[in-house]
């Protein structure tokens, strides 16, 4: 399947495999049964696995392949790496907020007159 992908000549193209997702809610006989053997990847965590490495590829962060597969320990790095650039940006979104000045509107520069 991955070398059919990669023959089509397509732009960019990513191959997701995760193993057991966990979905939550009611598990189905299977889920519960392979459950028990292995981990189940959060349907969650693949989301923002999936969106953060589309987010790589459009602004051009990493030099990803044309083609790319991944598995549930690349899932799970992906997600991580998302979550520690969720934070850094928080953190530099804090203080920029920190060090803006303080601008009083043009409301709070007039003097209120009273009657």
């Amino acid at each position: 399947l991955f070398r059919s992908v990669e023959a089509l000549g397509l732009e960019r193209a990513t191959l997701w495999k995760p193993g057991l997702l966990e979905r939550g809610g009611v598990k189905r006989f299977g889920e519960k049964f392979f459950g028990i053997f292995f981990t189940a990847l959060p349907v969650w965590d693949l989301a923002v696995a999936m969106r953060f490495e589309a987010e790589q590829f459009a602004y051009k962060r990493a030099d990803l392949p044309k083609c790319s597969r991944y598995e549930n320990r690349e899932i799970r790095a992906f997600k991580s790496e998302a979550q520690e650039q969720a934070n850094e940006n928080a953190s530099e979104n804090e203080v920029k907020e920190e060090s803006k000045p303080d601008v009083a509107t043009e409301e709070e520069k007039e003097p209120k007159e009273e009657s």
